[in-house]
Parts: structure tokens; sequence; C-alpha cells
């Protein structure tokens, strides 16, 4: 057990927190590491919390197995989702702004929001999540009670709304339309608390909620002014509104129970990295949290990351990476897109990729070309399935593959029945070539769907696969629902030159 606190060597002291490997103790770990950081708070010192997700479990395996609301079997279906940040950051070439921009500098005059919802699409998204507004709080709709939104700008005389274009294009192209409303707004408060801000806050998903039409996410994080404690919101409050205005509408998005020692809406969690790293185990069992219950709960991640360095449009980081860059700015090559999906939809994850339209209104050309390239992989590798039938006994499940698979598959695609609950917790995979049954490969988790990619012969001759549940959470049967075999479109050549430059 390592809980490591590290007090920065720079001009500006920062009280480091390092959450490492607690076994057992994590979770009285995580409450101490906590209470540090609101006691570093409380005496003035800035303080940051770093959450390496890939370089420990997190969250460990669960005791129980809790189940699913149906808004988030529905949500964790979707599978691949777009990420759209738009406001005064795009215009001001910033990732956070202030608070104290002048509304006239938003004109985005060629705004298409349909090119955006196609652009999505296109990729292979379902759902389409809106920075309603972010930190700085600029309201991307007339929200009547602040002067900082669209509505105090020249853009169409007052009068845009880029929500409601938005909800529009979402309905028109068949994409479910959802929200990213940040709990911060540094147009109301900054480093000076204002407890009437809840109020504000809450008018404010209420006018969201009940002006648009029905949506089906409101992705919540917990940023804050840097000396105050997220704990101010009220998110039990905020969750209520959510379930009463929209009750199809999961609430979620933060890295959740006590890993942060808060928990932002207990329906869907954050991976812990803004890099694409998915998770390996990854259980949707999270331990309670201090907001909610302290039960445990069923909370799925989401894995949020952006098509480029950055999370708004910037002019120097439009154009598309090499296939082989290792730290590249720029929109990122198909194959770095295509491991993204592997990460987070294939680790049991929801895919949250982001696409930032240009000043104009408009996705950039590269990420469209980027997203039509993605969306064409998809499309080719997952349309056939080279699985004819499954049969099952107790922890046993049986594929035949289909004759046809004479090009031999090279994914191999295991989903639980999660309605249930998560349970499996270890299985091993086999093939049968001639009479002989052949390792395949082991692993951990399953969820919702786990991808795994193969050698481009591992799967030739092979007319069977046999997936055994070697340990399930409290001895519960194993359920696997499918199994399915398929072939990877062709990628381009890591050592290929840029696609194009900026």
């Amino acid at each position: 057990d390592i809980l490591c606190f590290q007090r920065s060597t720079s001009s500006e002291e920062v009280l480091d927190i390092q959450l490492g490997r607690f076994g057992d103790r994590r979770a009285d770990m995580m409450r101490v590491a906590v209470f540090l950081g609101a006691l570093a708070v409380g005496n003035g010192i800035p303080w940051k919390r770093e959450l390496k997700a890939q370089q420990f479990p997190w969250p460990g395996e669960p005791k129980t197995t809790p189940l699913p609301s149906k808004r988030q079997l529905e949500w964790q279906a979707t599978e691949f989702q777009c990420f759209f940040h738009f406001g005064m950051n795009t215009y001001d070439d910033k990732e956070w702004g202030t608070g104290d921009e002048d509304p006239n500098k938003f004109q985005p005059t060629k705004l298409n929001t349909t090119q955006w919802i196609e652009t999505c699409k296109n990729a292979g998204g379902r759902e389409a999540v809106l920075v309603a507004k972010h930190h700085d709080g600029f309201f991307l709709f007339p929200q009547p009670y602040t002067n900082h939104s669209v509505a105090s700008s020249t853009w169409r005389n007052g009068k845009g709304d880029v929500v409601a274009d938005f909800v529009a294009s979402c309905h028109k192209l068949g994409i479910r339309p959802s929200f990213y409303l940040s709990p911060w707004d540094m147009n109301q408060y900054n480093d000076t608390w204002n407890p009437a801000y809840n109020k504000f806050y809450i008018d404010t998903l209420t006018y969201l909620s009940t002006n648009y039409g029905k949506y089906y996410q409101m992705n919540w994080d917990g940023a804050n002014g840097f000396s105050i404690p997220p704990s101010v919101y009220d998110w039990k409050k905020w969750l209520q509104i959510l379930r009463d205005l929209q009750p199809d509408a999961v609430g979620g998005g933060c890295g959740g129970n006590e890993a942060f020692g808060y928990d932002c809406g207990p329906d869907t969690s954050w991976i812990g990295n803004e890099q694409g790293n998915g998770l390996d185990p990854c259980w949707s069992a999270h331990p309670g949290s201090c907001e909610f219950t302290n039960d445990t709960i069923f909370s799925p991640y989401v894995v949020d990351v952006s098509t480029r360095r950055g999370w708004f449009f910037h002019p120097a980081q439009d154009f598309i990476c090499a296939e082989d860059a290792k730290d590249c700015e720029g929109v990122r090559s198909i194959n770095n897109m295509v491991n993204l999906y592997y990460e987070s939809v294939g680790k049991n994850a929801v895919l949250l990729l982001n696409y930032p339209p240009n000043p104009d209104g408009l996705v950039s050309r590269h990420d469209v070309t980027q997203a039509n390239k993605l969306g064409e992989y998809l499309k080719k590798t997952f349309s056939k399935d080279f699985v004819s039938k499954m049969e099952a006994e107790k922890n046993v499940f049986v594929a035949e593959i289909d004759a046809s698979n004479k090009h031999h598959g090279d994914v191999l695609c295991i989903q639980e029945k999660i309605s249930d609950g998560q349970r499996i917790a270890e299985f091993t995979s086999e093939k049968l070539v001639g009479n002989s049954w052949q390792k395949l490969v082991d692993g951990k988790t399953v969820g919702y769907k786990r991808l795994i990619r193969l050698g481009a012969d591992d799967l030739k001759d092979v007319t069977k696969i046999r997936i055994t549940v070697k340990r399930t959470i409290q001895n519960l049967p194993g359920q696997v629902t499918k199994i399915s075999v398929f072939k990877q479109a062709p990628l381009p050549p890591k050592d290929s030159p840029l696609a194009s430059i900026s």
C-alpha cells in the first residue's frame, strides 16, 4: 500500500497527491488522501490530483455484482460517441478561458451543426455530446440568467442558439443528443466561492432540460476554482433535476467514488486519463461514494479523448499526423484512432471522441477525412461475423466458425450479459484445429464487450472457438451472450508519409 505526498520544488508550492496500489485498504487510503488534500486547500496551499489509471487497477475487483439501470444499458450500447468542444476558447486559441471574454468575439458565420453530426455518424458514432458551457461560463444557448451567452453576441443579431441547431441536426440524422455543462463557471465565481451559484446552476440545468427536448446524457466533471473543493456543488440536487426532467439520461463522467472523494452523478465514470488509455481488467462496479451511496454501484467507464492534442480547435494543430508519429499535436492517424477504439469499446468502456469545430463553425476538413477513414475501417471490420452458432454448457461456451472463414478472422469478440451484473473475472480461450484444442489467449474481465486482436494466422484452419469462464464474482454462473470473429480491414503502414500538412 503506497500513499505518496510530494512537495513541488517550483516557486509555486503545489502539493501532489499520487495514488498508488492500495489493495484491500484502498477505500481508507483514498479518504486519507482526500482529507489531506482538503487540509492543504484550507491552509492556502494549491494542490493538484494525479491519477494514472494505466498504472494500477482502478477500481479493484468488486465483492458484489450491482445491476445496471435501463438507461445505463442503453448508454453503453451506443459504444462510440462524439464530443464537440466549441465556444469562446475557439476564438481565443485557448483551452481554458477566464470568464471575462467579450461575447462579440463569438462569430461562427458558417455554423453548420449538421456537418458536425454527419462527421460523427460517418465515423461510427451513435451519440453526440455538445459542450453547452465550458469553465469560462459562456453559454451556447440564450441562458436567461447571465449576460455571458450567445444572446449577448452580435452573431445572428443575438438570436443565435447553437444548442437548438445541434439538437435539430441530431434528430435529422438519428444521433442521440447529449450535453456537457461544466459545473465551474469563471464568469460567476473563480477562486472565491459564491454560495448562490448552486441555485444559478440549478436554474440553468432546468432551463436546458425543459427547452430542448429529450437528451440522453449529462456529462459532468469536477473542475472548480483552484482553491475550492468540488464538494461545494449540490450534486444530489443536480442529479435529482436530471432524474425528474430527463429520466432517460445518465448523469456522471467524473472519476467518481473515493478516487477524488466526490461523485458527480453515479451513472457513468471517468477512465482517469485523457489519452485514450483503457483499463484491463475493467470493472463497471465501483465502491460507494461520499456524495451518493455507500453501496457498490454499477457505473461503466467513459474514455474521453480528442482527435488532436487540444480539446478546442487550434490552428497550429490543424494537420494530420504521420502514421508512425509518436508525439504529434495534430489530428490523430487512423492507426492511432483504431487503437483508441480497441482501448475503449474493446475493454468494456464507451469511447467519447472529440471533434473540435473551428471558428467558422465547421469541423475541420482534416477531422472529416480521418472520421471517414475510421468509419470505413469499423464498417468493413465488423460487418461480417464468421461465427455461425454458439452452444453453452455451464461456464463453457463453444462457437462454431462459418466455413466461409477462408480469409482467417483476426478479431475475437466476447460479450457478457451485463443486465445481470458484470461477473466474469477470468477466462481462457482455445481454438479447435483438426481434433486438437489449442490455447488462444487468456483474459480477465469481459463486461459489455471485449475485443482481442489476434495474429493474422492465429485462426487459420480453425473450426471452433471455446471460451471457458474460470472465475466469477461470488462464484455466480458466467454468462457469455455472444462470441464473434471478425476480419480487420487493412490499415495504412505506420511508415507512410503525412496525409496532409497544415
